[in-house]
């Protein structure tokens, strides 16, 4: 069967408490997961607590734009076919305590123009599509939990602070290639802009990145700023490897002092990219 849709009308107080959905997700009328939220008009409608979705055929839960929870604990998702949800970057911000997931969490291309703290989940988080964390009149901050994985799409990548600006901080968090037989380059890499203020890397893990779409010059890529002209960025004891470019990148090719604060690489990559 297909399972439980809420559509963009669906009202405020909704609350699912104590639900077993099993054996759902069939694609028929569009359906994509044992739960669904539908491009709803505004976030924080719908509740779930001390429910169960399980042996889906998709997702055991998928969400549009607005996905966001009221209320989202003591969940558990298990042996459900293509992951355990697809969401927005977002929702994952909305995501609360004694959540239990088996299989990978998706993300869909996701615009972060909010402040968000993502918690800490057992199991990777794949990247669908890029992740942008940006604002039009304030300058969102993305906090990603210590120990988090995040598997990033062919061509996919992270851009930070374009725009109104904004920042992501992450402390001990591997960013890899989402590919069962990565290889060097499968995804872009970081762009940081100049808006990036705050946004710190510290004991963080990159891997097969280098893809040259977009613009992408390496592991990092400092875009249309130059690095002495970068303020308030954070760059300290992290590892690249597997890279297809160089570990980091700025248009005056001059990495400057993070070259000198226990950032490292492995494997012959050059850690600044000299020349285009």
């Amino acid at each position: 069967w297909v399972g439980v849709g809420f559509a963009e009308k669906v009202g405020a107080g909704t609350s699912l408490d104590h639900l077993i959905v099993e054996y759902a997700g069939s694609k028929a009328s569009g359906g994509s997961g044992s739960i669904h939220l539908d491009g709803m008009r505004a976030p924080g409608r719908v509740g779930i607590t001390h429910s169960t979705f399980r042996k889906s055929a998709q997702f055991g839960l998928s969400s549009e734009e607005n996905g966001n929870f009221a209320k989202f604990e003591n969940n558990s998702f298990a042996e459900n076919k293509l992951g355990s949800m697809r969401v927005w970057g977002s929702t994952l911000g909305t995501v609360g305590a004694g959540n239990k997931f088996v299989d990978p969490i998706h993300l869909l291309e996701s615009p972060i123009h909010e402040t968000h703290s993502w918690p800490a989940f057992d199991v990777p988080i794949v990247l669908e599509g890029n992740l942008k964390i940006n604002g039009d009149t304030s300058a969102p901050t993305l906090t990603i939990a210590p120990g988090t994985t995040l598997k990033m799409g062919q061509d996919v990548f992270i851009d930070v602070g374009d725009e109104g600006g904004g920042a992501l901080v992450a402390k001990n968090v591997t960013f890899t290639s989402a590919s069962p037989s990565p290889a060097d380059g499968d995804w872009l890499g970081v762009f940081v802009h100049s808006k990036s203020n705050g946004t710190t890397f510290d004991a963080c893990t990159f891997e097969y990145f280098g893809g040259a779409a977009a613009g992408g010059k390496g592991g990092i890529t400092l875009y249309s700023v130059n690095t002495k002209d970068l303020h308030n960025v954070t760059l300290t004891n992290n590892t690249f490897r597997h890279g297809k470019q160089a570990a980091m990148s700025s248009d005056d090719h001059d990495c400057g002092t993070f070259a000198k604060t226990g950032n490292k690489v492995e494997g012959g990559l050059a850690f600044c990219r000299k020349e285009d």
